[in-house]
């Protein structure tokens, strides 16, 4: 009965700790200890993997409720960041009027 305590005990735990991972890295809480002139590497461990990289630019989404942040860097440090709140707006694709050929 005793090592049946223990083995649910250990299982509780470990439950415990695979959740502790599980949980979202890109917050607002977790973007304010971002600072200028943090090495790339530290930012990646804090927010994790940004949703979209172009050169030295990163962008992390969060959907619901939206926002955004934008992780500028220079020679693998962090330059600028940027918070948004706002939706990018999409273009609408429309037909061309008066297509030639038509």
């Amino acid at each position: 009965m005793r090592v049946l305590k223990i083995l649910l005990l250990a299982a509780g735990l470990l439950a415990v700790g695979f959740c502790a991972g599980c949980q979202k890295k890109f917050t607002r809480q977790r973007y304010e200890t971002i600072y200028i002139g943090m090495p790339d590497r530290q930012v990646r461990k804090i927010l994790g993997e940004p949703h979209l990289a172009r050169g030295e630019s990163w962008r992390y989404l969060h959907e619901k409720p939206f926002y955004k942040a934008i992780i500028e860097f220079e020679n693998g440090r962090v330059k600028s960041k940027s918070w948004s709140l706002e939706r990018p707006r999409r273009a609408r694709h429309t037909e061309p009027v008066g297509k030639a050929g038509a």
